[in-house]
């Protein structure tokens, strides 16, 4: 069955919108979503179900005016991921991933071992010697994964803040490494091409071309050890990215490009779908990963989200029945009281 799209009216230059349409056509997500009795009055979780409401059963874009009164505005018009995932707990169980982080010391008998939440991985794709003012560009995002899971030399004898504190409070040299050790349903890279300039007096956005894969295996950044052995499968499909359109330094407009083939089964559909707000086009791979990799001037992605191969069919399941063979009606799932208040709402 063919999949509709609808869009969202935009609300200032923001990841919001960009950011629910990726989770929306998540079926798992989506159905998580909507199955639940209607959350608390005016919280962000009942604006998101509503929104999800709207783009499931709806036939024209979609007004989100209503998040005003549950939003701060200074937060609506222009949160990061960071805050779009840490203020909602819809989706992000599906984000979750677990990295630890060793220490030994060379020149002392120490060695720690730390383990760390997170759901955001972030690939610094620019460094910057501010002392020679000297940029540097990485070519492609797995180079930066590759350095940042590299073994680090804390050795630094001018840089006391680059070197470790043992437990005794004495600075040491000493080596440092992570691995990952659970690995998430879906994986959200921060592909960074961002730095702070003193002289510009604020962020500065840098878009260029930079390598970024289909498919992505992250077996080498997983741990071997036997006291955090990771036996999680470790390869991953691009499902979609967030684009920043850069000029002069800021970013003009935010939009998403959703891999929509694995939404789609088995149809004609293009393989990927651009979502700029209520605007929505259709195009082909090459054209996606043009800009999603810089190839197209002043366009590149900042944030990927890849899914855990294994765990496909789970995610995108669309609104399938095995047993039956057939489509089943979403709404026969909803909570009923949750139901006949948007149904009230919306007349669909």
């Amino acid at each position: 069955k063919k999949k509709k799209f609808l869009g969202m009216k935009k609300k200032g230059v923001s990841h919001f919108g960009c950011y629910y349409q990726i989770l929306f056509h998540v079926n798992k997500i989506k159905m998580d979503t909507l199955i639940k009795k209607s959350f608390q009055d005016n919280s962000l979780e009942e604006g998101i179900q509503k929104i999800f409401y709207q783009l499931e059963f709806g036939d024209k874009e979609v007004d989100i005016d209503h998040m005003d009164s549950i939003i701060k505005n200074d937060f609506f018009i222009n949160p990061d991921i960071q805050e779009l995932i840490t203020q909602t707990k819809i989706g992000n169980c599906y984000f979750n991933y677990q990295t630890v982080r060793y220490v030994q010391c060379l020149d002392y008998n120490e060695a720690s071992k730390k383990t760390h939440n997170s759901k955001i991985m972030t690939c610094n794709m620019i460094s910057m010697n501010y002392k020679t003012k000297e940029m540097t560009k990485r070519k492609s995002m797995s180079e930066s994964l590759d350095s940042f899971f590299d073994c680090n030399l804390l050795i630094n004898d001018e840089d006391i803040e680059n070197r470790y504190m043992t437990q005794n409070r004495e600075y040491h040299k000493a080596i440092i490494f992570y691995r990952i050790i659970s690995n998430p349903s879906i994986l959200i890279i921060n592909v960074n091409k961002s730095f702070f300039s003193l002289e510009f007096g604020g962020i500065k956005y840098v878009s260029y071309e930079c390598d970024v894969p289909i498919e992505l295996d992250i077996n080498d950044y997983c741990s071997k050890n036997d006291d955090c052995l990771n036996t999680d499968s470790t390869e991953y499909t691009l499902y979609a990215a967030i684009i920043y359109e850069v000029s002069n330094n800021h970013y003009l407009n935010i939009y998403s490009i959703i891999n929509t083939n694995l939404i789609n089964k088995n149809t004609q559909d293009p393989d990927y779908h651009v979502f700029d707000g209520s605007d929505i086009s259709s195009i082909n791979e090459q054209e996606a990963m043009d800009l999603i990799t810089g190839r197209i001037k002043n366009h590149s992605a900042h944030f990927l989200f890849y899914v855990k191969n294994t765990e496909i069919e789970t995610l995108f399941n669309n609104n399938h029945d095995e047993e039956t063979d057939e489509e089943f009606n979403l709404k026969n799932l909803m909570d009923k009281d949750t139901l006949n208040i948007f149904e009230d709402l919306y007349q669909y």
